[in-house]
């Protein structure tokens, strides 16, 4: 219960203390109007010589004051404005909930992607794209609903003290019975909501689990589906769900547990009630019957509230679970403290720089220098740092020991925003995304004009196959970008690194993937580049040793350089 009003009041960007003094008004009110019955039913029974309650004698108090008879045209027209304002409180208060739930869900989401793309690299190359996406899908919104069910046990909860404070007004013998069979209520139905809970919790890291595995076999369904090698991945994913059909079962019997289990546990207390409620002395009929309906009302009310405290811990193990992975990325943020603009065309060095993944040491104090405007090719085989190496370069790893610089500042006084935008950097893994050429070059930036598009897919010789798509850069590439050749989706991701008229070009292992051909082609490309940009080509690969100014030979953590300044026109 306690986690269901910390949901309420603590879920960030909602204003609770607004919507709360609305909830206690509209649950007093609609008490209120149930009280009513009192001098109501004396009108109409005749039973105005009975002892009043307090209520009874407020209310005629009330008309009297304004000058109102208590009679029956009054009584029910005093009820109708109650109901009204109630009604009116309530929709106010749960309205800006369920604006204030979607605020929620659209904040989660922005906050984590900030998390996500904020974090070091070292963080975010441990998570999976399938944790990630089922958080930004199914945990946001569950964590909107848990906040809306929060909210409507909460606004339930208003109305219990009402009708509570209503009863005591008009009997306290029978209010106290009242209050004493909603807590036995509570009691006996408690380790049905914990139940519930636990289920909550074990189905959202279960979907977790299988959205992430499901992810993982997606990016792979080509070749897992080629060499017909998918089984053993499809029955751990069966395992999964096995797992979690057993939480969805839990959760089920124990919702319904609770929901008909309370209402058997309703009548039996209404009836005791009732009997109690004809043994105390004192009550007239009118008061024994308004006191039924304020008994019935608030041992209903109870049972509502605990049907939709159930409801509302549900979905709060998606919301736990979020916010968990959002203060995770966000304890993980990168930190970036340099100041310094960087100056363009500036050579870059690496002096005695050492770097290892754990115990595994990737580079050993690696000492070179690259050239401005000049192509510089670093050459290796698979797994020889080659990457680290452009990583570090890029910020997103730092220097164990040694220094780098960018002209006569070390790269950790740059500006490392202001750097990473003079970077173009094209990648070995060539995904693009599920929309147009043209979107997957601009990144959907608008200041990037048709000029700079123009310019980029010239450069990149994209238009060389334009008039091969049928609407040209306006065509959906498809998943991936396997509606493209290996070549087409390389010009497209050079594109997409040239549209900014970047200081830096940044190519690891562009031309891995494809055929000597359409290599020499991509190779040559890049050289008629050479004076335009810094040129940084990461390969293993030996047709670009014939466009290198300066050649680099990194192998067994150590670097060497091969030849400077004795590139062959092409």
């Amino acid at each position: 219960m306690l986690q269901v009003f910390r949901t309420f009041f603590g879920a960030e960007g909602t204003r609770p203390w607004l919507v709360l003094p609305c909830l206690l008004m509209g649950g007093f009110l609609e008490a209120l109007s149930a009280g009513t019955l009192l001098p109501l039913t004396s009108v109409l029974l005749g039973d105005g010589g009975a002892k009043q309650s307090q209520l009874e004698v407020a209310t005629r108090g009330f008309l009297a004051w304004i000058n109102v008879p208590a009679t029956l045209g009054s009584l029910l027209l005093f009820i109708l404005l109650v109901m009204v304002l109630r009604s009116l409180f309530l929709f106010g208060a749960m309205t800006y909930a369920g604006i204030s739930s979607s605020r929620l869900t659209i904040n989660v989401r922005r906050r984590l992607l900030q998390g996500i793309f904020n974090a070091r690299w070292s963080y975010y190359v441990e998570q999976s794209a399938g944790r990630v996406a089922n958080a930004m899908g199914n945990d946001a919104t569950r964590a909107g609903d848990a906040y809306l069910q929060s909210a409507a046990a909460t606004a339930t909860f208003a109305q219990v003290v009402g009708y509570t404070i209503v009863a005591l007004i008009i009997n306290w013998r029978v209010a106290a019975l009242a209050i004493a069979a909603s807590i036995i209520l509570a009691m006996i139905t408690y380790r049905l909501v914990k139940t519930v809970k636990r289920a909550g919790f074990k189905q959202t890291d279960r979907t977790s689990a299988i959205a992430a595995e499901t992810a993982d076999m997606l990016q792979n369904i080509k070749p897992l589906k080629s060499m017909e090698r998918h089984a053993a991945m499809l029955a751990s994913l069966g395992a999964l769900l096995k797992r979690l059909k057993r939480a969805l079962f839990t959760r089920y019997i124990a919702r319904y547990a609770l929901y008909y289990g309370t209402e058997v546990l309703v009548i039996i207390t209404i009836c005791l009630g009732a009997w109690a409620a004809v043994g105390i002395g004192g009550l007239v009929p009118t008061q024994i019957l308004v006191l039924g309906v304020l008994f019935y009302q608030l041992v209903s009310y109870v049972t509502k509230y605990l049907k939709q405290l159930q409801v509302a811990v549900e979905f709060q193990g998606s919301y736990t679970r979020l916010l968990e992975f959002i203060h995770e990325a966000e304890k993980n943020k990168e930190i970036k403290s340099g100041s310094k603009k960087p100056v363009p065309a500036s050579d870059c060095r690496f002096d005695g720089v050492s770097f290892s993944h754990g115990r595994h040491k990737v580079l050993d104090a690696i000492s070179l220098a690259i050239p401005a405007r000049k192509i510089t090719v670093i050459q290796g085989p698979s797994g020889a740092g080659k990457t680290t190496l452009i990583d570090l370069l890029i910020g997103l790893h730092k220097p164990q020991s040694g220094e780098i610089h960018i002209g006569k500042d070390r790269l950790a006084e740059i500006d490392m925003n202001a750097w990473r935008n003079s970077i173009g950097y094209v990648p070995q893994e060539l995904s693009l995304f599920h929309d147009t050429a043209r979107a997957n070059i601009t990144l959907l930036e608008e200041d990037i004009s048709d000029e700079m598009v123009a310019e980029a897919t010239r450069l990149a010789e994209v238009d060389s196959f334009l008039a091969q798509l049928p609407n040209g850069l306006e065509t959906d590439v498809g998943e991936l970008g396997g509606k493209l050749s290996g070549g087409q989706r390389q010009r497209i991701s050079l594109a997409r690194a040239l549209v900014r008229r970047p200081d830096i070009l940044i190519l690891d292992e562009v031309t891995s993937a494809l055929d000597p051909e359409t290599e020499a082609g991509i190779v040559a490309n890049i050289a008629a580049l050479r004076g335009r940009f810094t040129i940084i080509a990461i390969t293993h690969r030996t047709a670009w040793t014939k466009i290198a100014d300066r050649l680099y030979s990194l192998k067994g953590g150590r670097i060497a350089e091969a030849r400077r300044n004795g590139y062959r026109k092409l």
